[in-house]
C-alpha cells in the first residue's frame, strides 16, 4: 500500500508496476484532487498471495455488482484525457492527453455479470458467462530409450 501512495503522488505518473492502479489513481489525483479514502485489511485466511488476490478479485466483483460497473482503477485502465503509462521495462511514461487525442484504455470496461448459477463453477453457464469446455490434450505415449 505505501508502495502504491508514493507512487500516486509522485511528480510524473509512475509505471504499471509494481502496482497497475497507480498511474489511473495518480491520473484521477490530477483531476480530482489529492484525497483519496483507503482501506485495507489481510485476514488471517489471506496471508499468502494467491489467498490473498483472490480475496481481491472476489471483493472487486462485489464492488462490480453493486456499482453497475467496473471499478475505476482496475484492469489497466485509465480515465478520459490522459495516456496510461507501460511497464517499467517498456519505458513509456503516461501523461495528460493533448486535445483531440484518446486513449483506448479509457473504456468503461465491463458492466457486473448477472451472478446467476454461482455454485456451479465448471459449469458452461457459471455467473451467466458462456464457458467453453477445455480442450483435450490427446494423450501420447513415448518409449523412453
Amino acid at each position: 500500500m505505501s508502495a502504491l501512495a508514493r507512487n500516486v503522488y509522485s511528480e510524473e505518473m509512475p509505471f504499471r508496476d509494481p502496482h497497475t492502479a497507480a498511474p489511473c489513481l495518480w491520473a484521477v489525483r490530477g483531476r480530482d484532487g489529492p484525497a483519496f479514502e483507503v482501506s485495507t485489511a489481510t485476514p488471517s485466511f489471506a496471508t499468502h498471495d494467491q489467498d490473498r488476490k483472490g480475496l481481491e478479485e472476489a471483493l472487486i466483483a462485489i464492488a462490480c455488482r453493486e456499482m453497475g460497473k467496473s471499478p475505476t482503477a482496475n484492469f489497466g485502465r485509465i480515465i478520459t484525457g490522459y495516456s496510461q503509462s507501460g511497464y517499467r521495462s517498456d519505458g513509456y511514461v503516461g501523461d495528460p492527453l493533448e486535445e483531440g487525442e484518446t486513449e483506448p484504455n479509457t473504456e468503461p470496461g465491463r458492466g457486473p455479470v448477472p451472478w446467476k448459477n454461482v455454485d456451479d463453477v465448471t459449469a458452461s453457464d457459471w455467473m451467466g458467462l458462456e464457458c467453453a469446455k477445455p480442450e483435450e490434450k490427446p494423450t501420447e505415449r513415448y518409449n523412453m530409450i
